[in-house]
């Protein structure tokens, strides 16, 4: 049985000096003053502030001016029930948790107290062990539930904040579904062509690459590889909206560069991945003048097979070299020979030879 305690709540020196943030708060309510001294002394500890009261309308009263982790609720008062000052905090959204303690017999105050969303309920006569269990238990779920909540706000704010950066990003962002079709772009479509976004989403990303750069497309901006196989820094034009106001004056094609890679899910842990879309961003080179034949992709790239040319492979290659210095890994260089390609040249015609030069790039592309 529970012994109330005779004398002076115990207030030790470093419990008043700690920060008032830091502290557990719990209110006692109960209209016996000696059993709210006991129970106050035997909960006290540095890290809990606890105050008490002995009655409803006290209660309240402190709860209008304060926030608590816990209150410790009798369940019979003088001036109402204990579910009166329950009632209250349901009414005004409160997060405080709380032990309802009673010496009624009949199941209607444990109900009436449970259905409020008490922690728990203990009946009179109760042992210290049972209260000191009670508490710790509460404030312990309390304790998780506030960490949970802390984790869920972080990572919102966390993704809040990569909504901002995706969003205001000078390049333009986008993710296509498993047919080609903008399942998602940030709002650069809009001031680097002149689209609106919500007339692009479900449509197919050829609508806006120009007409000439298709086939260059077709494997690139939905593309379906990932890591170092999946598209780089690849120059397409693409096509502005003559209607939509742009950030230039310009009214012909925009050459941008692009990385794309391949989005993979399951749908559960045993399920096969299966290809979802493709996620790509592109970068607008305000350099190449859209007046000039092709814009600045012919300047990298072969007219004949538009396969990337000399300068372009220094280029990338010097890149490659010095990113594998930083990350101390290797790389390989493949070089492929077209063996006896002038035989063909002589026996039939030049015109022949870059026919088959446009079909082994077309290959290449198709492939790497």
């Amino acid at each position: 049985m529970f012994i109330p305690w005779k004398g002076q709540p115990f207030l030790p020196e470093g419990n008043r000096r700690a920060s008032a943030e830091a502290l557990v708060r719990i209110l006692v309510i109960d209209d016996e003053p000696s059993l709210a001294r006991s129970i106050t002394a035997l909960l006290q500890s540095d890290d809990r502030l606890i105050e008490a009261c002995g009655s409803v309308a006290g209660a309240l009263a402190r709860l209008n001016t304060a926030a608590y982790d816990l209150i410790v609720l009798d369940f019979r008062l003088p001036d109402a029930s204990g579910l009166a000052v329950m009632d209250w905090l349901l009414s005004h959204d409160r997060r405080e948790s709380v032990i309802m303690i009673s010496a009624e017999q009949s199941m209607d105050a444990a109900v009436g107290a449970l259905r409020r969303g008490a922690a728990d309920f203990l009946l009179k006569p109760y042992s210290a062990e049972q209260l000191r269990r009670s508490v710790s238990t509460v404030l312990a779920k309390r304790q998780q539930e506030r960490s949970r909540r802390q984790v869920h706000q972080r990572l919102e704010s966390s993704e809040q904040m990569h909504r901002y950066l995706v969003e205001n990003s000078l390049d333009l962002i986008y993710t296509l579904d498993a047919d080609g079709r903008f399942s998602y772009l940030n709002q650069r479509i809009e001031s680097l062509l002149g689209h609106p976004r919500s007339a692009l989403l479900g449509k197919h990303f050829s609508e806006i690459v120009h007409p000439e750069d298709l086939e260059r497309a077709r494997f690139s901006f939905n593309e379906r590889r990932t890591g170092p196989r999946a598209t780089s820094n690849l120059a397409l034009r693409l096509t502005r909206n003559p209607f939509g106001e742009t950030e230039s004056e310009e009214h012909g094609p925009v050459t941008i560069v692009l990385n794309a890679m391949g989005i993979y899910n399951r749908t559960d842990s045993r399920a096969p991945i299966h290809y979802a879309g493709t996620y790509g961003a592109a970068r607008s080179l305000p350099g190449y003048q859209a007046s000039e034949p092709n814009g600045g992709y012919q300047t990298y790239h072969d007219p004949l097979t538009q396969l990337p040319n000399r300068d372009l492979f220094r280029d990338r290659l010097n890149l490659s070299i010095a990113q594998a210095k930083r990350r101390k890994t290797h790389i390989a260089v493949l070089f492929i020979d077209m063996d006896r390609f002038k035989l063909v040249n002589d026996t039939y015609s030049v015109g022949d030879g870059d026919a088959l030069l446009r079909a082994v790039a077309l290959r290449l592309r198709q492939s790497l």
